[in-house]
């Protein structure tokens, strides 16, 4: 795929639903199905435009969560999109109240 066919793509994806759909699995599949979704979301915010569309649909706590647990693959995708995320200067401190909440416990 050349790049602009591939946003094109993720574009239609975008319009037809994937944002929360992938959402929807990181909250409620297996460990297992929460690892690709999560990471599926990461590709999908790697694309600036849609930050502001991921962290609606309520991936930040999730990610704090996967954060917070004991798997070491979803500790990095965490971390990964948390840097991302972080991108949107508004999810900052939504980011930070998570993880103080984590530190604390």
């Amino acid at each position: 795929f050349h790049f602009l066919e591939l946003r094109d793509k993720l574009g239609t994806f975008v319009e037809l639903g994937v944002i929360s759909v992938l959402v929807e699995l990181f909250r409620n599949g297996d460990n297992a199905t929460k690892l690709v979704a999560g990471n599926t979301l990461g590709v999908v915010s790697a694309h600036v435009e849609y930050i502001r569309p991921v962290t609606e649909a309520g991936a930040i706590p999730l990610y704090a969560k996967l954060l917070h647990g004991p798997d070491t693959s979803g500790k990095e995708v965490a971390e990964v999109m948390i840097c991302i995320l972080v991108f949107a200067e508004v999810n900052a401190v939504k980011i930070i109240g998570h993880l103080v909440r984590i530190f604390a416990e």
